[in-house]
């Protein structure tokens, strides 16, 4: 396993060094709630829709440039709003609930068409993690505090993943978005309980 992370770090390249540096500090300057993490977000989309292009990860490709116009949406809605200068806002239990219920739905269909399209590996957990990622996304624009429990879960589900596929680089990847995110968890809950 320690070989396998070696080789994956002496084999990236100069793109892929910036997708996995820039998503880091997107994560961190989003838990400190500055608006240059969109700016991160947009480069670490841009670098993996590139690399996902190259190895013909075409529905990959696809979400990267989804998650450039998320970064967009982010830079614009935390510019014109004041996003980051407010405390972040909670929902309610029903909303996760209906988020849930309309995400597993997605995930399903999106499983389904993924089975029946292609020899994806973990078609429904793939579709899972990607359609609750794009959901974890908007609520990250709305400063919304759970998407880092969003996240937590998407992330472990993704180490798990890779690991499974003998991905150790990429599955430490998510291990150290998951502590991320639980830091930044933490740090948006603080100022929630000091809004109270």
């Amino acid at each position: 396993m320690i070989d396998g992370i070696i080789q994956g770090i002496v084999a990236f390249n100069s793109v892929e060094w910036l997708g996995i540096s820039t998503g880091i500090l997107y994560v961190v300057f989003l838990a400190y709630r500055k608006k240059v993490a969109w700016l991160c977000a947009f480069v670490c989309a841009c670098s993996y829709s590139y690399i996902s292009f190259q190895a013909n990860l075409y529905l990959e490709t696809f979400l990267q440039l989804v998650y450039i116009v998320l970064a967009v949406l982010g830079w614009l809605h935390w510019t014109r709003s004041e996003t980051a200068s407010e405390n972040p806002k909670s929902w309610p239990l029903l909303y996760h609930v209906g988020i849930f219920i309309g995400g597993s739905v997605a995930s399903f269909l999106l499983a389904y068409l993924m089975e029946i399209t292609s020899s994806q590996e973990s078609a429904l957990l793939n579709a899972f993690t990607t359609v609750f990622s794009l959901l974890a996304s908007y609520m990250a624009i709305r400063s919304i505090l759970e998407t880092w429990l969003y996240w937590i879960l998407i992330d472990l589900a993704l180490f798990a993943l890779y690991f499974s596929q003998e991905l150790y680089l990429s599955g430490t990847l998510y291990l150290i978005y998951t502590i991320l995110a639980i830091f930044a968890y933490s740090k948006w809950n603080s100022k929630k309980t000091k809004q109270l």
